[in-house]
This record gives structure tokens, sequence and C-alpha cells, in this order.
């Protein structure tokens, strides 16, 4: 990891904060958050670490109604929808906005997902840490892997499941 505190978790939404391949919740019309997670969060917040959720979304998958539904919405500082800020991640603007709103370092902010370019590459191009989501219960072939450079840096890890950053990140 990076010698500064990580002070941000930059979390996408589906299948990072939700399980992989769960129900589709009818009334949320989405996958719940996990209850597995909640924990993580909560440690996190414990450790004064903010969290900023980081979603490609339309208008019909509101994920602030749907952290706010799950009882998990205070534990967020902060909301980044694509379709309320007009554009999404891989975009290289969305991420420079949500840097410059945290108005943390880049190297103090972790994005984590499930989305090799949306989560990582992208993320860390512009001089973030980061962490793929690699779900043991997903198909091999729908299971991403690192590209082997990206794999030898200190600031990229490969989690299975959002509670691997408890003894990753000392939470």
């Amino acid at each position: 990891m990076s010698s500064l505190v990580l002070t941000h978790l930059a979390l996408d939404y589906d299948r990072t904060i939700t399980t992989a391949n769960g129900p589709i919740d009818p009334y949320l019309r989405m996958r719940p958050v996990d209850p597995l997670v909640i924990p993580v969060l909560e440690k996190a917040r414990e450790r004064r670490i903010k969290l900023v959720l980081t979603s490609n979304t339309t208008g019909d998958h509101d994920r602030r109604w749907v952290l706010e539904e799950t009882g998990v919405l205070h534990l967020f500082d902060q909301v980044f929808e694509s379709w309320k800020i007009g554009l999404g991640k891989p975009n290289p603007e969305f991420y420079r906005r949500v840097i410059a709103a945290t108005r943390a370092k880049p190297e103090q902010i972790m994005f984590i997902g499930d989305n090799l370019v949306d989560d990582v590459i992208a993320p860390v191009q512009h001089g973030t840490q980061a962490a793929l989501v690699r779900h043991p219960d997903l198909p091999e072939e729908r299971r991403t892997m690192l590209p082997p450079a990206m794999a030898k840096t200190a600031s990229v890890r490969v989690i299975e499941h959002l509670s691997d950053l408890i003894p990753l990140l000392g939470l």
C-alpha cells in the first residue's frame, strides 16, 4: 500500500457491495446491499475512512434510494451516480470529479469494484489505489484477471469479497 494514509473508499455498487449473482429484489429492482458488507462499511467508518459510492446507473436504478431503503445511506459521505452527473466510468472527468470532491490526494483513495477498466485501470491512471473484486462464485470466464504489469504494483489489490479489506487495511 501507499505510505499515505487511506482516507476514502470509492465503492462500486453491483457485485461490490451486493452479492455477485444473488436475486434481484422486486421492490428495489436491483440486488440489495450484501448483509456481509455492512460490517466492513461500519469498520471503515470507525477508522474514519470516508465512503463514496461511484456507480454507473440509469434513472430507474437510483442507488441513493436503495442505500436509504437498505439502511446504509448514512455510512456514505458522497454518492456519485452517472445518470445524475451526466457522465460515468471510465470517462476521465468522472474520476477527476470524484477525486476533487473528496478533497483528498489521489493516493489516499481506493476505488473498489468488479470491472477491470472502470474500477481499476482508469482510476489508477488518476493516481488512486484500487481493488479488483473477483468473486469466487462467478464462472471463471466472468472472473477478471489483472494485467501482469498491474498485478505487480503496490497500489492494486485483488479481493474476492469486500470483507477481504478487513485484514488488508487493518480494519
